[in-house]
């Protein structure tokens, strides 16, 4: 293996002979994502499935800020990361931010990619080869994005974090069972160990050690090593829902199924995992922070064994969210938080006055303390048809049009348009380009789009309507129908018309009753409508 000095010399030469001029030539290369200077957040939404990213978008009337419909990542047959430089510029192009990752800092064995994966070889270099393959994959875009070392590694379970034991490939419950879990992590002897003088501390978690550990590699392979300095790092989606009450409960659940644990052990060892500040890589190696919220309620119909529903005020779901922004302001230097993972639902339902409620508090939550505590995004959460299942995560979080959260939802974004924001600033202060300012607006006399879209004839219809509209210039066009949830059923027409009037005949064919939505779509701008199928 190369001395780790000398390749850190080498890198940087090659950097001056032919990475920086490479970068210089795209005026995006140095820059990073920055929070709204106005104030406010940015809107992202998660798509599991195809038509999530429209179904907020005509929810809510507007665009989305980040993620995209089609992602920007994959894996190979080995199962290594593989970046799509092509799907990432797609999302450019249409405005919207993506998120990227390496190979994710989970030992899990079921949940890794990567066979016999452990933070303990990555620190070791066992992967440099495929860290420099997907350098020269990011450097092909060179556009910020967002960096996760790994997803919500506290998260359901939180089994394995970042490893623990001594070569780092045993779980949580490995280090319960043998009183372990801590002074089994010593980075000092790996290369580049000047990123870790602070870390091996006997007292924190070994786990989080190892987590922060990837972090800052990851950060000084691809930031200093390799110069993108475009990419802009988050903070694993630390889950805001976290508290004492959630430590005294995982304590409890593990002294029921793992007898004879010591219960003094079990405690401190959880405190250590959970506490953000052990959790936080520091600020040298931090863009943005970003924090996993949910407010959920266990119904017994999703949950085998469950007697009776057990449900949560939003109140207290606030009070855990205000506890660790307090943290997290105290702990961090100013750093922009943002909404990883963000999902109000009640269980399963698709449209629930309840939700509408929660969705209601919330919001005014957060317009209300959100820049205060340096809030400046939200990812909504979907719903993933592998995990949407009885006693997994029987939640469904998106939001739909028409639908009683929906329509709470689109009336806070109408009364306070300027604190969501449709368009991503950069760190030199200047706007993503291709951003769509004017928004989805449903109601063409305020639309500043180049088309005017006319209510379809008949409506109420069946099984055939005519769908009309005008174009003030020859433009390219997309005419689709969607179905309440968003779902794409049908595409009437793509291509490129002259200006006038225009009207295509649409046959609903074998769909069942109900509210429909066709939209209109040129290279900037959309308008929707509904019509009512009556069989």
């Amino acid at each position: 293996m190369i001395n780790p000095i000398y390749r850190a010399i080498l890198y940087l030469f090659l950097l001056q002979l032919s990475i920086v001029p490479l970068l210089a030539q795209n005026p995006y290369s140095n820059l990073k994502i920055a929070p709204p200077p106005q104030g406010g957040v940015y809107i992202g939404q998660y798509e599991w499935m195809p038509g999530h990213v429209d179904t907020l978008e005509m929810t809510i009337q507007r665009p989305t800020a980040w993620f995209s419909r089609q992602g920007a990542m994959d894996i190979n047959s080995g199962g290594f990361p593989v970046f799509d430089p092509v799907a990432a510029e797609n999302a450019w192009q249409n405005g919207k931010i993506v998120i990227v990752n390496a190979i994710e800092a989970i030992t899990d064995p079921l949940e890794s990619t990567v066979a016999d994966f452990t933070v303990d070889k990555l620190l070791q270099g066992a992967y440099d080869t495929t860290l420099t393959r997907l350098a020269g994959e990011f450097r092909q875009f060179s556009k910020p994005m967002f960096f996760i070392t790994a997803r919500e590694p506290l998260g359901i379970g939180f089994d394995y974090m970042g490893g623990f034991g001594s070569a780092g490939d045993e779980n949580l419950e490995w280090a319960l069972v043998n009183n372990s879990g801590f002074a089994e992590f010593d980075p000092s002897g790996f290369p580049y160990s000047f990123l870790y003088t602070d870390l091996g501390d006997p007292t924190v978690s070994d786990g989080v050690e190892r987590l922060v550990a990837a972090q800052r590699y990851y950060h000084y392979v691809f930031t200093e090593l390799e110069g993108l300095k475009f990419l802009t790092f988050e903070t694993m989606g630390y889950p805001a829902g976290f508290d004492s009450e959630t430590i005294t409960n995982k304590v409890d659940e593990y002294l029921f199924e793992i007898p004879g644990l010591d219960s003094l052990h079990t405690r401190r060892l959880m405190e250590s995992s959970i506490d953000f500040e052990n959790n936080y890589p520091g600020d040298d190696y931090v863009d943005w922070v970003s924090i996993n919220f949910y407010t959920v309620d266990y119904y017994a119909e999703d949950w085998t064994g469950l007697e009776e529903d057990i449900l949560f005020s939003t109140a207290y779901y606030l009070e855990k969210l205000e506890y660790n922004l307090n943290r997290i302001k105290n702990i961090t230097s100013g750093k922009p938080v943002y909404f990883l993972e963000f999902g109000l639902p009640d269980g399963r339902k698709k449209d629930s006055p309840r939700a509408a409620s929660r969705v209601d508090s919330v919001f005014q939550y957060l317009l209300a303390n959100g820049d205060n505590y340096n809030v400046h995004g939200i990812s909504f959460w979907s719903l993933n048809p592998f995990w949407f299942v009885k006693d997994n995560f029987p939640f469904d979080c998106l939001v739909r049009p028409g639908t009683a959260q929906g329509i709470k939802l689109r009336e806070v974004v109408n009364a306070n348009p300027d604190y969501f924001n449709s368009c991503v600033y950069l760190s030199d202060g200047s706007r993503i380009p291709n951003c769509n300012i004017t928004g989805i607006n449903d109601n063409p006399s305020n639309s500043l789009a180049n088309f005017k879209l006319e209510q379809n004839y008949p409506n109420p219809f069946n099984p055939e309507t005519t769908i009309a509209f005008e174009l003030s210039k020859r433009s390219n066009i997309k005419l689709d129908v969607f179905d309440i949830t968003g779902q794409q059923i049908s595409s009437i027409y793509q291509g490129t018309l002259n200006a006038g009037s225009h009207s295509f005949s649409w046959q609903a064919g074998d769909i069942p009753s109900g509210v429909y939505l066709y939209r209109i779509t040129d290279d900037a701008n959309a308008q929707i409508r509904k019509m009512t199928l009556i069989r």
